[in-house]
């Protein structure tokens, strides 16, 4: 006898006549060695033997031979990504050695796709109004793309100060003080420049 539950019937296996019909979204209940069971009615197979009266049920093979072929699949992708990670090496075969790195005030960083990084601060002068030139802690190998700088004090003293880049080569960069006051006591500059 089939019960409702939420407008869906719910089917005792073991309660169906020889001649029965459910249809999809119904539910079984299914009572095996291992305890009972509720199953989806859309995922199961249901047949009767007739000569011994018990039940038969069965996966549907098509989905489950699906589902094991995408598993494979997944599986041999999984494999495949794991192998290549193992193929990276270590850190220093993967183009961060030790010698790709400057890690200090004036410091460096050569990225595996030749991209290097370099910043640094100046020697602590008076500024000036004239040039400042900054040497880069590594030579560009081809040329400098780009290069920012800005003034760095310790002490506010009033008035302005600015820092003008006036020319720049692969291994050096020129920068320009300007200031309302002729000199400004303790003052160096922060920069930051990329190239290959």
């Amino acid at each position: 006898m089939p019960c409702v539950d939420n407008k869906d019937l719910i089917y005792n296996i073991k309660e169906l006549q020889e001649t029965f019909s459910i249809t999809s979204g119904d539910l079984l209940v299914v009572e095996t060695e291992e305890g009972t069971n509720i199953m989806d009615y859309d995922n199961l197979i249901i047949g009767l033997d007739n000569t011994t009266f018990g039940t038969t049920i069965t996966n549907n093979t098509a989905d489950i031979s699906a589902l094991s072929a995408t598993v494979d699949t997944l599986s041999n992708a999984s494999q495949a990504v794991l192998a290549a990670a193992g193929d990276l090496g270590t850190t220093e075969e993967s183009g961060f050695a030790a010698d790709t790195v400057l890690l200090s005030e004036n410091g460096y960083q050569v990225l595996p796709t030749g991209l290097i990084m370099q910043w640094g601060v100046s020697e602590r002068t008076a500024a000036r109004q004239e040039d400042e030139i900054i040497t880069f802690p590594l030579a560009f190998p081809t040329a400098c793309l780009n290069i920012t700088g800005m003034p760095d004090r310790t002490t506010f003293l009033g008035g302005n100060l600015c820092v003008y880049l006036k020319e720049f080569t692969a291994t050096t960069a020129t920068f320009v003080y300007d200031s309302d006051n002729v000199t400004w006591a303790d003052t160096a500059i922060r920069w930051q420049a990329f190239g290959y």
